[in-house]
């Protein structure tokens, strides 16, 4: 059986055997700037395997959601009145916003990143601001 060679790609070595194929660390085309800039830190430094990969888009694409729920439930409060206007209900993204921010910890956790890994500071992506700007 023939050995599998060593392809440097992206200063990376990865093995490439017969059908194998090395992981995309292209980021997902729907990432929002601030997320584009994270996987861009990260890829291929700190996560180079196909099962970090997966892990990581997980987080990341969680992030985007958890942000994009924020924005909302700013714009429109915490607190929603029923179509009829007689009962008040918190806003249904609130759960949406506190589960995104879950599974991004949980990957965050099992990838064991930190966040100076990230940027070398303390910065908190679930925090309001960043250096990437306010999310």
């Amino acid at each position: 059986m023939k050995r599998s060679k060593l392809d440097k790609h992206d200063g990376l070595a990865a093995r490439v055997g017969r059908g194998a194929r090395r992981p995309d660390f292209r980021p997902p085309t729907a990432l929002t700037p601030r997320a584009r800039a994270l996987w861009e830190k990260l890829v291929p430094a700190q996560v180079n395997t196909a099962e970090r990969l997966a892990i990581l888009r997980v987080a990341i694409e969680s992030l985007d959601r958890h942000d994009r729920a924020r924005e909302i439930i700013q714009r429109e409060g915490m607190v929603t009145k029923s179509k009829r206007g007689e009962m008040s209900h918190a806003h249904p993204l609130l759960k949406v916003e506190q589960q995104c921010r879950r599974a991004f910890l949980r990957c965050w956790r099992q990838l064991r990143l930190r966040w100076d890994m990230a940027w070398n500071t303390d910065w908190n992506p679930l925090a309001g601001q960043s250096r990437l700007g306010p999310h």
